[in-house]
């Protein structure tokens, strides 16, 4: 008898970690602790003895987070201690031309996700203009340059989002954005 093939050795690389990960996702955003403390959908699928050690895991992991000090770059929510990022550099956005032509002014706000380094790692729109002339656009690539102070807990820089709003004014123009 002839020996068994064995499988080949594998060449592939292996998946890069997930802060070189180009667009993080959605879930990633979320600090690691905030994930384990969220419960199963319907714990009561479990034995009462099931559910009371869920519940001390819960309970210990939330007291974790709370006694835990910020390490460089986690995510940091407002509360005691927290320091928001801090707006060093807001860059002014292109003015679109059509819109420009046409007379039309709008406001866009921008959410934002400001780096330990100050730097905006990512960018959503959270109140977008509707006219489809390009605001939208131009306020996301602004913010994308923008730089902050980074948001602090007990003095360690760390991640957190904030908002930027972006109005789109014509010179000479009384009224506000529609």
């Amino acid at each position: 008898r002839e020996p068994a093939e064995s499988s080949p050795p594998l060449t592939s690389a292996p998946p890069p970690p997930a802060e070189v990960a180009a667009e993080p996702a959605a879930d990633s955003a979320r600090p690691p602790a905030e994930a384990e403390k969220t419960p199963p959908r319907n714990p009561r699928h479990l034995p009462p003895p099931a559910r009371r050690a869920l519940r001390q895991r819960l309970e210990a992991a939330a007291a974790a987070q709370e006694e835990s000090t910020a390490a460089d770059g986690d995510y940091l929510d407002g509360g005691p201690g927290v320091e928001p990022p801090r707006l060093v550099s807001k860059p002014t956005p292109e003015y679109p031309r059509r819109a420009r032509r046409m007379g039309i002014e709008a406001r866009v706000v921008v959410a934002v996700l400001v780096g330990e380094d100050g730097k905006v790692l990512r960018a959503a729109l959270k109140a977008r203009d509707t006219s489809d002339l390009g605001f939208n656009r131009a306020a996301l690539e602004a913010a994308h340059r923008a730089v902050y102070e980074p948001a602090r807990r007990d003095g360690v820089a760390g991640r957190m989002w904030t908002e930027l709003p972006f109005d789109f004014r014509l010179p000479g123009s009384r009224r506000g954005p529609r």
